[in-house]
């Protein structure tokens, strides 16, 4: 009996954490994946620094892409020709100065460009006016020679940018990437007073900010 009790727990315990995990608020930053597309690229030739050399990659066979619709803020690209025995290259997402992938059947695309010192995913595109997207990590590490130990933690930050001719639109700030911060932001900057159950997701409220902008 006691033995049959403590295998109904041991049970329980994982199926709760297995239902836990498909839990997990959507990652931003996928680091892989199975689709491939076909790729242009402008990169550094080496980490970044002042004159630093660029080099120009066409129509590279992407491989490894987690997703071609919405955030796509992977840590890089494993890239080669298309002729067999060519070999791949992985580069890592800091490194890229512009790319455009394009999925296989060309009805989807990721669009990545360089602004402000940082990589951005170019998420909506109308006219002259660009939404970009970026991830971060915020390393709050701390030493206490009270108890001799590291303290600490590291958080992520989801962020957008809104550019109108390549400029940030004045009055709109960079912006966290969550349905809250944005929502705040449309009641306080287009003087209203939307509910969160007035938006579907964060892509209905960046249509709403862009029709206000007048695009």
């Amino acid at each position: 009996m006691f033995s049959r009790a403590r295998n109904n727990r041991l049970w329980m315990l994982a199926t709760f954490v297995l239902f836990c995990s498909s839990c997990v608020y959507p990652n931003h930053t996928p680091r892989k994946g199975h689709l491939n597309g076909n790729g242009s690229f402008v990169v550094y030739k080496t980490p970044i620094h002042k004159n630093q050399e660029l080099d120009t990659l066409e129509n590279q066979q992407v491989t490894g892409i987690a997703r071609f619709n919405g955030i796509n803020y992977q840590s890089g690209f494993r890239v080669g020709r298309h002729e067999p025995d060519s070999g791949t290259t992985f580069i890592p997402l800091g490194l890229i100065n512009r790319a455009v992938i394009r999925s296989g059947d060309n009805k989807d695309s990721l669009v990545y460009r360089r602004y402000d010192g940082n990589i951005w995913q170019v998420i909506k595109n109308r006219k002259d006016v660009s939404v970009l997207f970026r991830s971060y990590d915020n390393d709050n590490t701390w030493y206490s020679s009270y108890d001799n130990m590291t303290n600490g933690s590291v958080d992520s930050y989801y962020v957008i940018a809104v550019l109108k001719n390549d400029k940030k639109v004045e009055g709109i700030p960079y912006l966290n990437y969550s349905k809250e911060s944005l929502l705040k932001f449309v009641n306080k900057q287009y003087r209203q007073h939307f509910k969160k159950s007035d938006f579907k997701d964060e892509d209905q409220l960046l249509e709403y900010i862009l029709n206000q902008e007048g695009v």
